[in-house]
């Protein structure tokens, strides 16, 4: 297990390897740890490995446009110095304040960036970028490696995820009051991909106003899923291929999964071995992860709710229940 955060005022990364038991790997780093710097890092809030091994960090610089960044790092933790400049790349979206939201890599080893924009003019549209395995921006996509895509809704980025075909999927939410997610698809050189949804993109909606922090998971069939979340609920859509609800999920292809914790955080959505979905989301007061898995008629679904004992500390209470009643959720045939 691979984990990552970040240090502020002094800009540092800090990335540790766990074994199984739990205990720092000393193979890696110092003792386990290794801490780098590089110019102006604010966050780090992704982290995945490659199929060759390296970490990559992704994250938002302390700069007033709050650029992207990305890191790659060796699989013994130093800085992968044939990666941009020193190990990290910086995307700038021509001083346009961006805020980051997810990345993904795809089979040629490219990395492939979203976020929202900020500005006064043309507030929280996409801003995609995709770097080659070097860092360098791939000028085969989009304007010199980036795109920046205008939905005509006010929106708020929650993930990205790339077909086996190398079709790009990304999620937003809009966040002018209309209780909509909207997903669209890119083809390879970031034109909107028009055989999908309507004109590129499906408008999905919901009984309730999604935040833009879920995410997109896809299955073996190359059925899409989509998720969001908003104050106790969960809201998990099931797309086809051509961006068509898939009306044998849920209710019309929404499922929506009401919940007796808070969730206003962060979230993600993935698939287990057996095909089940599940999916997470976070909250702040109490500080705790609340985590659903959708399954079968005959498995039961689970909630899983990790608190914080004090100030920060390590999770120490576990509720691992199969009441389905007791915990107001229900389980979903796919």
């Amino acid at each position: 297990m691979i984990v990552a955060g970040f240090e502020l005022p002094s800009s540092n990364y800090l990335v540790a390897r766990l074994l199984e038991d739990g205990s720092l790997d000393s193979s890696f780093g110092t003792g386990g740890k290794e801490i780098g710097t590089t110019d102006n890092i604010s966050h780090i809030t992704g982290i995945k490995l490659n199929k060759e091994g390296k970490i990559v960090l992704f994250g938002n610089t302390t700069a007033a446009s709050k650029n992207l960044v990305v890191i790659q790092l060796n699989s013994d933790g130093l800085p992968d110095t044939n990666f941009g400049t020193n190990g990290s790349t910086e995307v700038n979206f021509g001083g346009t304040e961006i805020t980051l939201s997810d990345f993904a890599i795809d089979g040629q080893g490219r990395i492939v960036i979203v976020g929202q924009t900020n500005a006064a003019t043309n507030p929280n549209d996409f801003a995609i970028a995709r770097l080659l395995p070097d860092g360098s921006l791939d000028t085969t996509f989009g304007t010199n490696g980036k795109v920046q895509l205008d939905l005509g809704n006010n929106l708020a980025s929650g993930g990205i995820a790339i077909t086996r075909a190398g079709k790009i999927i990304i999620l937003g939410s809009n966040i002018t009051g209309a209780d909509q997610m909207i997903v669209a698809q890119l083809n390879n050189d970031g034109s909107l991909d028009t055989n999908f949804g309507m004109n590129g993109s499906t408008v999905i909606g919901v009984s309730s106003n999604p935040r833009g922090n879920g995410g997109i998971a896809i299955n073996s069939q190359g059925k899409i899923y989509v998720f969001g979340n908003d104050s106790n609920i969960f809201i998990v859509s099931r797309l086809e291929k051509d961006g068509s609800l898939d009306s044998s999920f849920g209710n019309n292809g929404t499922k929506i999964i009401p919940l007796n914790v808070p969730v206003d955080g962060f979230g993600g959505i993935t698939i287990d071995a057996q095909g089940r979905i599940v999916v997470l989301g976070t909250s702040q007061n109490p500080a705790q992860f609340t985590v659903v898995r959708l399954c079968g008629d005959t498995l039961p679904a689970f909630v899983v709710a990790l608190r914080e004992k004090v100030h920060g500390k390590l999770p120490v209470q576990l509720k691992h229940d199969s009441n389905l009643e007791r915990d107001a959720l229900s389980c979903v045939s796919f």
